[in-house]
């Protein structure tokens, strides 16, 4: 794996930084000064509408003239002076809020010059939107940084200690962090790289609790000790600080996210740049993960146990059919050349979800009962989970024998009863099919509406809606794989196939998930009775031919509503309404 550098990363941001800097400051200077100088000023004007309620507080609570006001108001003006701060803080909210309406204003005129300036075709869908975004951020470093100095400068007048503490502890911190990064995977450390790469915002954070609460022991330290100290100062000392190290944080924040999408941003400012697809960090990290050699070697261990002296591994990449995921063929011949295949299968973590979602099902569900194939070996490598899975033969269906396949899957899984703690843990978060049949989403389909014989569809199909949900909200819930593709179903060494993934699993009513590759009326006839005899809720006194036809085009016509392809979905209702009318006597008599 690539060793992260904060050092040479950070001069490599920084440089890049200022390159767009000075770009924004060439194509429109003065709107770029404007909206620094607005940002620049709501974060003061923010920190006295903070700071001037606190000092009213202080000077109406007090009895007297407190020796912090004595500078600027007479013995007699406390009344005065109570007035004055309370009006200013009024007075800096409204400037603060005008200030931040302002900047957003010319963050949206900055950016529309910087892409009329730089020419470029629209490469995102919301182009304006990203450009606007990118300015307004990169101001607001630029004003961080402008407030950390003032801040510093105004801090170490008041108070010297707590400055130079905090610039001392500031650059322990980034020693400290430039140390952790270039530790190596072989490091005990490197498990605390990873999270520090993995959330950095959280980590910035608890930098900054640690920078504040030590600080606030420098502020309070003279007054626990009996010194003589002004509280004000200390008070100020106290905001200021605060505002200091928010600051500081969010401009590390902005400047990370910033430096993420530096190649969008080079597109839309630099005419000069071009727009090229960029891997992310999380798939890289996982290819390196997983080279030739590594894998090679973390299976050698792993697999020890079922490799006999003289075996040899071959292991084959395969395209996984879930995006960021891995897959390989693990190939173990002996000296005999007999061979046991393996598939593998490598979860990154945020794709691990999948994963317990097959977890929950095989914690209730026999993997044998629905054709899953036999597990070998689970494990972690770094932070991807890895599961081994004994894959017989290995191989594919042909093409002209796929949708025999198919229907033995499919007795093989609707044969089974799901078992009734499955279906409740299920329906406690999902809705079956019947229950989606809402009248607002028909409704939907009045957008396509150009003719009368259109409305009297709809308006049918919505007065026989409550009797196509109640038909097949009766049928029997069945196990649905939904990726049911060849490429996922592997021959066993005594005859039949595995499914490979369950990891995209649900429960509909019988009928759901019919491809068009199964619409034999007769291939459907016989499934129902050789499933109706594996499982008595299946019988054709409770499931006939039609209902799985109804259950089939209805789950059709959600997914084209779902995908906006209306035209489509009224034909489908006039489809169903005459193939099931009421006329219709062939297994349907009850809708």
């Amino acid at each position: 794996m690539m060793k992260l550098t904060l050092v040479s990363e950070g001069k490599v941001a920084i440089g890049w930084a200022i390159r767009v800097i000075a770009r924004l400051m060439r194509v429109s200077s003065r709107t770029t000064v404007l909206t620094l100088a607005c940002n620049t000023t709501v974060r003061i004007t923010r920190l006295l509408t903070f700071l001037l309620p606190l000092k009213v507080i202080l000077l109406a609570g007090s009895n007297g003239m407190p020796s912090a006001f004595r500078t600027f108001l007479a013995e007699d003006q406390r009344q005065e002076g109570i007035i004055i701060l309370s009006l200013v803080a009024i007075l800096s909210y409204i400037v603060t809020l005008f200030l931040e309406n302002r900047s957003k204003r010319l963050s949206e005129k900055g950016s529309q010059q910087l892409l009329a300036h730089s020419g470029v075709m629209w490469v995102v869908s919301n182009q304006t939107e990203q450009a606007s975004r990118f300015f307004s951020r990169f101001l607001q470093v630029c004003s961080g940084m402008l407030f950390l100095i003032a801040a510093l400068v105004v801090m170490a007048i008041l108070n010297i200690p707590l400055t130079g503490f905090l610039i001392a502890l500031i650059v322990c911190f980034f020693l400290m962090t430039a140390w952790l990064m270039e530790r190596t995977s072989a490091s005990r450390l490197f498990l605390l790289q990873k999270k520090i790469t993995k959330d950095t915002g959280a980590y910035l954070n608890l930098l900054s609790s640690i920078a504040f609460l030590t600080s606030f022991l420098i502020i309070i330290y003279p007054f626990i000790l009996g010194y003589e100290s002004n509280v004000l100062v200390a008070l100020v000392s106290f905001i200021l600080m605060r505002q200091l190290l928010s600051a500081f944080v969010d401009s590390v924040k902005n400047i990370l996210v910033l430096f993420s999408q530096r190649h969008l941003i080079d597109t839309l400012l630099f005419s000069e740049r071009v727009m090229t697809p960029v891997e992310g960090r999380g798939e890289q990290a996982t290819r390196n993960l997983f080279t030739r050699r590594e894998r090679e070697q973390t299976l050698a261990e792993e697999l020890a146990d079922l490799v006999e002296p003289g075996d040899k591994i071959r292991i084959d990449p395969l395209d996984a059919s879930v995006r960021q995921a891995l897959e390989f063929t693990i190939t173990l011949t002996n000296e005999t050349m007999s061979s046991r295949v393996l598939r593998q299968r490598v979860f990154p973590p945020q794709i691990q979800s999948r994963l317990r979602n097959e977890d929950l099902l095989f914690e209730l569900v026999d993997r044998d009962a629905i054709g899953a194939p036999p597990l070998v070996r689970r494990y972690f490598h770094g932070e991807h989970e890895c599961v081994i899975t004994d894959v017989g033969l290995g191989d594919n269906p042909r093409a002209q024998d796929w949708s025999q396949v198919r229907l033995s899957h499919l007795e093989t899984v609707w044969a089974l009863e799901p078992p009734a703690a499955l279906a409740s843990i299920y329906a406690a978060s999902h809705s079956y099919l019947h229950q989606r049949l809402t009248d607002a989403l028909i409704s939907r389909m009045e957008f396509a509406l150009t003719s009368q014989s259109g409305e009297e569809i709809l308006t049918d199909f919505v007065h026989r809606l409550p009797q196509f949900r109640d038909r097949i909200a009766r049928l029997p819930l069945c196990l649905v794989n939904r990726d049911q593709s060849r490429e996922r179903m592997l021959s066993k060494a005594d005859g039949g196939y595995y499914q490979l993934d369950w990891c995209d699993w649900c429960l509909e009513p019988a009928g759901f998930g019919l491809g068009k590759d199964l619409q034999d009326d007769n291939q459907l006839s016989e499934l129902i009775l050789h499933v109706g005899k594996r499982r008595p809720s299946f019988s054709h006194s409770r499931v006939s031919l039609a209902d799985l036809q109804l259950t089939k085009c209805c789950a059709d016509l959600e997914q084209l509503i779902i995908r906006g392809k209306l035209v489509a979905g009224l034909a489908l209702a006039s489809e169903i309404l005459e193939k099931f009318s009421e006329k219709t006597r062939s297994g349907l008599s009850a809708v």
